[in-house]
């Protein structure tokens, strides 16, 4: 069963992830299977870090709470605020 801390936590990685250039720590949170917007797995491998080379200094906050609504037993919408800073030297 899918709880609504693990979704909040899983928000929090995905952005902490998303500064220290770690692309197998990235996308250890994605399934093999996933589909995240029309990619794949490897496209995201090769995506993400196409936008990292461009973008080397990424700061994420999140700035409001983490609201996660249940839709059925494996879908959940989850809605947030975040502020992001991109810098590329």
């Amino acid at each position: 069963m899918i709880e609504d801390g693990s979704i909040k936590r899983f928000v929090q990685d995905f952005h902490k992830t998303e500064t220290n250039n770690d692309i197998d720590q990235y996308l250890n949170l994605f399934d093999r299977n996933v589909n995240y917007f029309g990619m794949n797995y490897s496209d995201i491998r090769q995506d993400k870090s196409n936008y990292w080379l461009t973008w080397p200094l990424r700061n994420y906050v999140i700035s409001s709470e983490i609201e996660v609504n249940k839709l059925s037993d494996s879908t959940f919408k989850v809605n947030y605020i975040y502020k992001y800073q991109l810098k590329n030297n």
